[in-house]
């Protein structure tokens, strides 16, 4: 049960006394305009170490700069919203797969690859899933053709005990992030204050404090 003191933060969102319990079944909507917080929370709290029984998957939708790695321990799934121009071959690098056009391809692709994952454990998988980022999803597609696949990447985590992120690089208070909060179990927003990044919980109307990352 989330309470709330009477001092409110700075900003002037309620101070919650408790935070969610992310271990295992949980997906988490992170929100805030510092995109490289998000992605150093997926590294730090979401993808940790690989091993017996843990698929980490990041389905990405930003184009990677040349010269940039990626955790070793995640796999890579590429999502390009527009198939790209004949004249100009996709390119794949080891672990990394590449999907172009429509979401219902890319959430096959990710329901897929769990189940191959799954198949020898006898069902049993730790997954860790990341989708970096909504904003651009929203952006090539419809809000509810998001929203289906929002739901249904849920689902497969819920399914199987796993964990997920999804980022979304707005304001907390924008109106895509009001709209999608409720179809996550929880919502974290991050920020970069003085070269660091920090990171909250917001809950039933408030917000915990800001935690360093």
């Amino acid at each position: 049960m989330v309470t709330y003191p009477p001092d409110e933060a700075a900003d002037g969102v309620p101070v919650v006394e408790t935070v969610p319990d992310t271990n295992g079944g949980q997906t988490i909507l992170v929100v805030g305009e510092a995109s490289d917080a998000a992605t150093v929370v997926a590294n730090r709290l979401l993808f940790t170490h690989g091993g017996q029984g843990r698929l980490q998957l990041l389905v990405s939708t930003r184009a990677r700069e040349s010269g940039q790695t990626r955790h070793p321990a995640v796999e890579t799934i590429d999502y390009r919203p527009e198939p790209a121009p004949a004249q100009e071959p996709r390119t794949e690098t080891e672990g990394t797969d590449v999907v172009d056009g429509r979401l219902t391809s890319l959430g096959t692709t990710v329901s897929r690859r769990i189940l191959e994952f799954r198949r020898p454990l006898d069902g049993q998988v730790d997954l860790r899933l990341c989708v970096d980022s909504l904003t651009d999803l929203l952006a090539s597609h419809d809000r509810e053709t998001v929203f289906r696949f929002v739901t249904t990447m849920a689902g497969q985590i819920r399914r199987v005990g796993g964990s997920g992120q999804f980022h979304l690089p707005l304001p907390w208070d924008a109106d895509e992030a009001i709209r999608l909060a409720p179809l996550f179990d929880a919502v974290m927003e991050v920020r970069a204050v003085d070269g660091r990044y920090e990171y909250r919980w917001l809950l039933g109307g408030g917000a915990a404090e800001w935690r360093a990352i």
